[in-house]
């Protein structure tokens, strides 16, 4: 039996969506986690197994997931990325 990667997307916006999608479509990997500032964009992504977090601390905290797709604002990225390696 192969083990599931459990992906979180960081940002629900237009690319984060794409992704949240997409990774569906990945044979071994499943989408667990979401996080987004806004709670009704995270509400949108909130059932079968996927859990929204407010903020990417909170994600860290769970240890919920094997690997991230970063699909905050461009301008975000070095920063949550830093965040995730540092983790």
């Amino acid at each position: 039996m192969t083990k599931r990667l459990k992906v979180g997307v960081i940002g629900l916006g237009n690319m984060g969506r794409h992704h949240v999608k997409h990774w569906g479509d990945v044979p071994g990997a499943t989408v667990v986690a979401v996080v987004d500032i806004d709670a009704e964009r995270r509400r949108n992504f909130e059932s079968n197994g996927v859990t929204g977090y407010s903020s990417i601390d909170k994600l860290i905290e769970s240890k919920s997931v094997d690997l991230v797709s970063v699909t905050s604002p461009t301008s975000l990225h070095f920063e949550h990325a830093q965040m995730l390696l540092e983790a």
